[in-house]
């Protein structure tokens, strides 16, 4: 049934935020309207508790500013309409020029909710109950996103083992497109790469998230920022990956070089998993390898027909693409093996 309405944990945190906001104003502390306390907590709960803090500082801030404005112009103005209409305005014109525009709403509820007590005479107490109901609401959503947040770094972690593993297999088709050609479109690789980038760029929003849990880490390089450069890199792999196959296509024939680059696409395939991993890989032998190649290509002789030609400069630039997939690794950053 829960299946159906999509209830999510964010849904869950914030259902029990503004249950125990409300008890906490009504029984522990006494308040008979506690609307503002509920309001502030469900508008608190974001999904890391940086951004609960965040939310919850300016929520209390604009409790603070919309119960001045209300109050202001209801003690000046009285319960008129003219003073919503002013107090509307005051309170957009504000919000925008202190930049919290995204405190608006909360900001004119509050100051509207001012208006009907305060236009006989200023109340004090009214004040301090409101911004105290603000704060009993952003305190209950700051604790409950501090003990259910998710567990952002083993869904990382799980996501980089996925798109790793899928652009290993992909060097490992390549590999065998270079050394086959069939000169047809594979709708599917492509469709496939496609979900992969999708995978990396929903893996960069993780991290993201992991990173404002690490805002309190003082360190120069923390997880997140590791993560971070792992799935861009990710992406700049999958960018290469789709040259490479395209260029696979235009190949009409096979080669006699293709083995020798086949083979090299297969070492990166071993050499990618390595870097992730921590593991040591041959930078210095593979680099010889890639030099000896640059040097087989200079003696070859001269293509003698145009689909030679063609085949070659396929081949070529294949190679030059394999060459920016390799020093991508070598800049790929690693993590201990104990983080996995």
């Amino acid at each position: 049934m829960l299946q159906e309405f999509n209830l999510g944990g964010r849904i869950l945190k914030t259902a029990v935020a503004v249950t125990i906001a409300v008890f906490v104003a009504q029984h522990l502390v006494g308040y008979k309207e506690v609307n503002l306390a509920a309001i502030v907590a469900l508008f608190t709960v974001q999904k890391t508790f940086y951004l609960s803090l965040m939310q919850s500082i300016g929520k209390v801030g604009s409790v603070l500013l919309g119960a001045l404005v209300g109050t202001g112009l209801a003690v000046l103005l009285g319960n008129h309409a003219l003073t919503f209409g002013l107090v509307t305005l005051i309170v957009i014109l504000l919000c925008l020029k202190l930049n919290i525009q995204s405190q608006i709403t909360i900001t004119f509820v509050i100051a509207v909710f001012m208006i009907m007590p305060q236009a006989d005479s200023f109340e004090v107490h009214i004040i301090i109950e409101q911004v105290s109901l603000a704060l009993i609401g952003s305190v209950s959503a700051l604790g409950v996103n501090y003990f259910f947040t998710p567990d952002h770094k083993q869904e990382i972690k799980e996501k980089v083992k996925l798109i790793d593993g899928e652009l290993r297999d992909k060097l490992e088709e390549l590999s065998e497109k270079i050394i086959h050609p069939t000169y047809e479109i594979d709708s599917n690789f492509l469709d496939e790469l496609s979900n992969l980038r999708s995978e990396a760029s929903e893996g960069l929003q993780l991290a993201k998230s992991f990173r404002e849990e690490q805002r309190f880490h003082f360190s120069e390089d923390t997880l997140s920022d590791i993560y971070r450069a792992q799935f861009r890199t990710f992406k700049s792999f999958i960018d290469y990956m789709e040259e490479i196959y395209r260029l696979t296509v235009r190949m009409t024939s096979e080669v006699p070089q293709s083995i020798q680059i086949a083979k090299l696409t297969k070492v990166l395939k071993r050499m990618q998993k390595n870097a992730i991993y921590n593991r040591k890989n041959p930078y210095e032998v593979v680099d010889k390898t890639i030099k000896n190649l640059e040097r087989e290509y200079e003696k070859m002789d001269l293509p003698t027909t145009r689909e030679e030609f063609e085949n070659r400069a396929s081949l070529y630039h294949i190679f030059k693409e394999l060459k920016r997939y390799y020093r991508r690794i070598k800049e790929l950053p690693s993590l201990k093996r104990s983080t996995f």
